[in-house]
């Protein structure tokens, strides 16, 4: 039974080693899966602040065609896109104006373009807009619609 304690005594520093070799690797593994994390999340915010900033797009292109086909005091035929954009208002599409507004909304802003565009030969009016988040992210969509009927409406792709 004296024989066996002196190998005990030799073995017991051992023990030691191993468990700080298995706390490095599993220092070194938390780290790099807190790194690949932190990435994760990184491209996730960016993805996210991406469709926010698209949507505030798409408000500033359903804003630019309600005040397109909004009816003024006169009726139908009082509109922004009749008095403006319609051939009898301007022949030449060149003549057309060119609107233009910055409206600011929750977390950023849209900036709205609104012109006359000759397509196949028809007149179309095109609602550009460009959602801008405080951030400074963007994305920008548009939609044409038929000036002289304009349930005919086209969305663009960007």
């Amino acid at each position: 039974m004296h024989a066996d304690v002196p190998m005990i005594r030799k073995q017991n520093g051992s023990g030691l080693v191993v468990v700080l070799i298995a706390l490095a690797v599993v220092t070194i593994l938390s780290g790099a899966i807190a790194n690949m994390v932190m990435a994760n999340l990184k491209l996730t915010k960016h993805q996210e602040n991406g469709i926010k900033a698209y949507y505030l797009a798409l408000t500033g292109v359903d804003l630019g065609v309600a005040a397109l086909l909004q009816e003024g005091v006169f009726g139908e035929t009082d509109t922004l896109l009749q008095k403006h954009f319609s051939v009898a208002a301007h022949a030449n599409v060149a003549d057309a104006p060119v609107l233009q507004d910055t409206v600011p909304l929750d977390g950023g802003e849209t900036r709205i373009e609104i012109r006359a565009v000759t397509v196949s030969g028809q007149r179309w009016v095109r609602v550009y807009a460009d959602g801008v988040l405080t951030g400074g992210q963007s994305r920008s969509t548009a939609l044409r619609m038929l000036a002289a009927n304009p349930s005919i409406v086209v969305r663009e792709q960007n």
